[in-house]
């Protein structure tokens, strides 16, 4: 195992984008975790680009700002964000091509929340949820979900209701 900065926490989740999602504008991830009794919909998720160093030195992340999270709870959480672009040559030590990866940190916390004091007297340690993502990205990232959506037969299983259409009123 890897040791990452102690404020990012004790949890985080790898995630691989494939060579072709790499170079999209919006990337839909799903996590799947077991989180019992934690109000992950109240919980900061901190996503960032991971590069692996090897022979070119340390390994390194670039964290991820637009990232809108559609929903969280106690078994999984559905993510936006928006990819880094894989650069053709590599030159600059991303890599070339093949897609990326990118670690979730989903348990982040403070480390000065409870210094002194009982136990239960104390805040939770953890990130409340703060929006990162610029409202403009958000709005186009939204758009482009339901365009997708609305091209595989909508988000309610094929009975589009945003259009009239036949038994519909206009």
């Amino acid at each position: 195992t890897e040791a990452w900065p102690a404020g990012l926490g004790n949890h985080r989740a790898r995630l691989g984008l494939a060579g072709a999602d790499s170079s999209a504008p919006v990337a839909l991830a799903r996590v799947i975790w077991r989180l019992p009794g934690l109000p992950m919909g109240e919980r900061q998720l901190l996503l960032f680009r991971f590069t692996a160093g090897g022979a070119h030195g340390p390994d390194r992340e670039e964290r991820v700002w637009n990232l809108l999270v559609l929903s969280a709870d106690t078994d999984e959480a559905l993510l936006l964000f928006e990819p880094f672009h894989t650069p053709a040559s590599g030159g600059d030590g991303w890599p070339s091509g093949g897609g990326a990866e990118y670690v979730l940190y989903y348990l982040p916390y403070d480390r000065s929340a409870c210094q002194t004091g009982p136990a239960d007297s104390c805040r939770t340690p953890y990130l409340a949820r703060t929006e990162t993502a610029s409202h403009m990205w958000r709005r186009r990232a939204v758009r482009r979900l339901w365009m997708a959506a609305e091209s595989l037969g909508g988000l309610d299983g094929g009975s589009n209701r945003t259009r009239p259409g036949p038994g519909r009123p206009a």
